[in-house]
């Protein structure tokens, strides 16, 4: 299995550069100025390889458009570097199957990547506003149901079984 993460080692008292820079962290629901750098770490038989690492330099400047600051950019998004470790762990040969990821990266185009570009399978949590096709048919009805409206009968844990759902693109 290969794991993709993001984190930000905070930095609050260093100069600003293109990689010492503000960054949104979710876990804390606000911008904090640090190093932004995402990792591909390879897991089996009960250990775990660092096999990949990108820092996010934001190299571009903008005006944001709510607060009329100038501001920095990547220009790559995080998906794009994401993509792009899960790539390079292909090419460097590392016998992964599936890909885990939390839930800032499980977007249509990332599982599309993994499943048809790839040739791999993923494990991601995905948002409660997502919405998915039950089968085939109604992805080509377009058909689709919010997650959060759908009932799951209560089994054990160890009683579940794989659903399907269609991403949707």
């Amino acid at each position: 299995m290969v794991i993709i993460d993001d984190s930000i080692a905070e930095k609050p008292y260093t100069d600003e550069n293109d990689i010492m820079c503000w960054h949104y962290d979710h876990s804390q629901d606000r911008s904090v100025k640090g190093i932004n750098f995402m990792t591909c770490l390879y897991h089996a038989g009960g250990y775990s390889l660092p096999v990949g690492f990108s820092l996010v330099a934001k190299t571009e400047y903008y005006i944001d458009k709510q607060d009329g600051k100038r501001k920095r950019r990547s220009p790559m998004s995080k998906n794009e570097y994401y993509r792009s470790l899960l790539t390079n762990a292909r090419n460097n040969q590392i016998p992964f199957q599936y890909v885990l990821i939390h839930v800032w990266h499980s977007a249509a185009e990332n599982m599309m990547f993994i499943k048809h570009d790839l040739d791999k399978d993923f494990i991601m949590p995905l948002k409660s506003n997502r919405k998915v096709a039950l089968s085939l048919q109604a992805k080509r009805e377009g058909q689709w149901v919010r997650i959060d409206s759908l009932v799951y009968p209560r089994r054990s844990a160890f009683a579940l079984t794989p659903v399907q759902f269609a991403a949707d693109a």
